[in-house]
């Protein structure tokens, strides 16, 4: 791997940075992780209320799955910055339902704490990949 193939230092702020390779492998995987959940989050929030509010519990079973194909969609757009700005509109967005459904508080913690950390270590991983490959192996 030559120098010229690996991005200079990754800019922007570090919760919200211009992604390089192992960033936006990590926030994927995240989120192709967080999809199902929502998925069947949304199946969970349908059978509750389908029997007291049929009217709501489709729209709770609509916002679940447009969610949980948004993760999907995003997950291909991590390589932006604006994927990143989704992702995090995602994370939000899983704390919002926690409004309908309190089991999603849980999921919103495990997996808003698995993005900052796929921002966190995907950008100190991408780092450590740029100085290898500049400065080449330390012994």
């Amino acid at each position: 791997m030559s120098a010229a193939s690996v991005a200079a230092p990754l800019s922007g702020h570090m919760l919200l940075p211009v992604p390089r390779k192992m960033t936006a492998r990590l926030c994927a995987v995240v989120l192709a992780g967080q999809a199902p959940i929502l998925l069947f989050a949304a199946f969970g929030a349908r059978a509750l209320l389908g029997v007291q509010d049929p009217e709501r519990a489709g729209l709770f079973f609509g916002v679940g799955l447009t969610l949980a194909l948004a993760c999907v969609v995003v997950a291909g757009l991590v390589r932006m910055r604006l994927g990143i700005l989704l992702g995090w509109v995602i994370q939000i967005a899983t704390l919002l339902s926690a409004l309908a459904l309190p089991a999603m508080l849980a999921v919103t913690f495990i997996f808003g704490g698995l993005w900052v950390v796929a921002l966190v270590q995907g950008r100190k991983l991408d780092d450590l990949t740029y100085a290898y490959v500049t400065d080449g192996p330390q012994e």
